[in-house]
């Protein structure tokens, strides 16, 4: 028997875009057939702002392996042959100055569409949704399987089995915050908080890890304390 393909982080965006792509095609109508037009504009704003996070989230891994697809090919990257072309930027890759956002969009999707992709919705633009599925194809053969934002750093001097955060903890509690503090909203120097602390009976559930920047993640230990 064929054991389960591990879920990753990849596939885990995967299934939230399919899964928020079939939401907005459903839950509003679905409102406004029942009378209820604000909580529908609700859902519809709701489920447009998590799709816009992904891509938001997508494109900063994008981004690395496209500026540096030269160091891959250097040293022989099997990966970047299992693409099978060289890496087509996505707008926010073409950092021309001269370049306007028309242009740019046009030519992001004539190079999508010339390696096979093709995406419609009624809801966000053809460049969008290309974009996206188009990420999420090399993020999955470039990025590791294993691969899980933040491993911790190991600088403590003993283990602490108490405060264990599992592989899929991080991985989910990364993706619903979309890769950014969720007091201040940066994306530098992110750490994993336990929103009650271990010592006051917090879990490492999903629903008790948050991710913090350092800072935000140090003002909140000096109130506790």
């Amino acid at each position: 028997m064929n054991e389960p393909q591990k879920r990753t982080l990849i596939t885990k965006y995967r299934e939230d875009f399919d899964r928020l792509l079939e939401r907005l095609d459903s839950e509003p109508q679905s409102l406004v057939l029942a009378n209820r037009d604000f909580k529908a504009l609700l859902e519809y704003f709701e489920i447009s702002k998590g799709i816009m996070e992904i891509h938001d989230v997508l494109s900063s891994y994008f981004e690395v392996i496209y500026r540096n697809q030269d160091v891959l090919n250097h040293f022989g990257s099997e990966k970047l042959k299992q693409i099978g072309h060289e890496v087509v930027p996505i707008r926010k890759c073409i950092d021309d100055s001269d370049i306007d956002e028309d242009f740019k969009e046009t030519y992001v999707k004539k190079e999508l569409r010339n390696i096979g992709y093709r995406a419609t919705h009624w809801r966000f633009k053809e460049v969008f949704l290309l974009e996206i599925k188009y990420m999420l194809d090399v993020l999955h053969v470039v990025i590791e399987p294993e691969y899980i934002p933040l491993e911790e750093r190991g600088d403590e001097s003993e283990p602490r089995p108490d405060r264990y955060i599992s592989p899929d903890v991080k991985i989910n509690v990364w993706r619903r915050d979309s890769g950014k503090c969720s007091t201040c909203g940066t994306k530098e120097k992110l750490e994993y908080d336990h929103i009650i602390p271990v010592s006051k009976g917090g879990s490492n559930t999903e629903r008790n890890i948050q991710l913090l920047c350092e800072k935000c993640n140090r003002e909140k230990a000096a109130r506790i304390a």
